[in-house]
């Protein structure tokens, strides 16, 4: 009964998670709309669980996404689940530490193989030429989709993580004497 509570709490949160996201999408200002809190969601829940669940995670946000977007079906689960995969390879292997800078490196990574993979695609299925001129206004918009979703996943990770060091700091020093 315990593994149905969570998977239906855990359905309810992706798709709370998926809603703020297409939500705030279109109700913030130009450069804040381009945070991407799925993927910086998703990061988070990598760093503190540490769990491959991450990916079946991924897979099932990024179907409800695709279902009202406007591309090719299977871009965005494709590029997305790619760049959980590969993150959680880097965080197994490369960055191996629950700090806030490699939380942020491994959020910035996840977003540069997640748009580059995505543009890869895009442009392969495109049955139309894409000027020159728009990849330079695509990296604008990559760049502040990076820049943007990495200091929401630190501002998040603040939040999460030090007031639990201040509880175990004051456990350790006051709570044995």
């Amino acid at each position: 009964m315990h593994r149905v509570y969570r998977f239906f709490f855990g359905s309810l949160f992706l798709v709370a998670i998926t809603v703020l996201h297409i939500g705030l999408s279109y109700l913030l200002p130009h450069p804040w709309n381009n945070m991407n809190i799925l993927i910086s969601t998703l990061m988070l829940f990598l760093v503190f669980t540490e769990s491959p669940v991450v990916v079946w995670m991924t897979m099932a946000v990024f179907y409800v996404i695709e279902l009202y977007a406007i591309i090719p079906f299977g871009i965005h689960i494709f590029s997305a689940t790619m760049s959980t995969l590969l993150s959680l390879w880097a965080y197994r292997y490369v960055v191996t530490g629950r700090r806030w800078y490699s939380t942020l490196a491994l959020t910035a990574f996840a977003i540069l193989v997640y748009r580059i993979t995505y543009t890869i695609l895009l442009v392969a299925t495109s049955q139309a030429a894409i000027p020159f001129s728009a990849y330079g206004d695509l990296s604008i918009q990559y760049a502040w989709e990076m820049l943007l979703t990495s200091l929401l996943t630190i501002f998040l990770y603040g939040i999460i993580h030090v007031p639990s060091l201040y509880r175990n700091h004051f456990w350790k020093k006051y709570a044995h004497r």
